[in-house]
């Protein structure tokens, strides 16, 4: 037992460093490169890419900052190759019932965030790309295609792998946490860490990285078909509010009868999983990148 918590806080360590590193280098790489984009084509040599700036940035960004990883897989490829998922294939009907949870999730926290902002004034995220005036192919491939190619093999394909060796579920809840945490928001945390157990769970189920990269390809995708089809906000709010409320009902029925039926509504180990991951997260970088990136979140919300 203990020889098992000595290998979760040196995993936290290693893993919660390596991410500080990459969120400090994203973030600086990020900020200096929209300036260089912005001064370069800020005279409209390129349509739309004003708008858009911060969102090549911060894909430029993400990709060199994510030589951090890629030293940290080179270090233990073996580690992480061994705990790859055993390849199996997925049937359309099955792929198709995550892309719905997904996007029911996402519709429910969306309509929570319109909620709240109604109420207070305060917006749980940042604007999203559907809400500027950007081309929209740009918008395709720096929001839908490029993080869903980079951010997956990343937090899927090393950062799951790597933290596999401590068991399934906690490698899905700590990978998942770690990829929520970077997000910067509070709405974006609490959907990415369930997004990323989502895509976990696809990537477990076919050992194939592939379609954990399409489901979330499709979900970007849904920022950027309001740019498309030109829909006012107001309308796809609505829209967000009316299946967010179904998502939530159909939830609340599956819980009622998997109660009535005797069934478990978590995975089996979930308690020690949760354990294992108190103890990750107490390791101080991790403890260290959880209060950053909450901090952020508030002051992104409040400032």
């Amino acid at each position: 037992m203990e020889e098992a918590r000595t290998a979760l806080r040196l995993s936290g360590r290693r893993v919660g460093l390596a991410a500080l590193v990459h969120l400090v280098l994203f973030q600086l790489l990020s900020g200096a490169l929209v300036t260089v984009m912005l001064l370069l084509f800020g005279l409209g040599d390129l349509p739309g890419v004003d708008e858009a700036a911060i969102y090549v940035a911060s894909d430029a960004a993400m990709l060199i900052a994510g030589a951090v990883y890629l030293v940290c897989f080179i270090r233990n490829r073996h580690t992480v190759k061994a705990q790859t998922p055993a390849p199996n294939g997925i049937r359309p009907l099955a792929l198709a019932g995550y892309a719905g949870l997904i996007f029911g999730i996402n519709a429910l926290l969306s309509s929570v965030n319109t909620l709240f902002t109604a109420l207070t004034g305060l917006s749980l995220t940042v604007p999203a790309a559907s809400e500027m005036n950007a081309d929209p192919w740009l918008l395709v491939i720096t929001v839908a295609v490029f993080p869903a190619i980079v951010e997956e093999a990343i937090f899927r394909g090393l950062l799951y792998r790597w933290l596999r060796q401590h068991g399934k579920l906690f490698a899905a809840l700590a990978s998942s946490l770690i990829f929520g945490l970077i997000h910067l928001n509070i709405l974006q945390l609490f959907f990415a860490f369930l997004l990323g157990l989502v895509l976990c769970r696809v990537y477990e189920r076919t050992g194939r990285l592939r379609y954990a990269m399409l489901l979330h390809f499709l979900n970007n995708l849904l920022m950027v078909l309001p740019v498309f089809f030109h829909w006012e906000m107001s309308a796809v709010s609505t829209v967000e509010c009316v299946l967010g409320a179904l998502f939530l009902l159909m939830v609340i029925l599956w819980a009622v009868l998997s109660k009535k039926h005797g069934k478990k509504l978590l995975p089996a180990g979930t308690r020690d999983a949760l354990k294992d991951c108190g103890t990750f997260v107490t390791a101080l970088p991790m403890l260290l990148l959880t209060l950053l990136c909450v901090g952020v979140c508030f002051w992104v919300m409040f400032i």
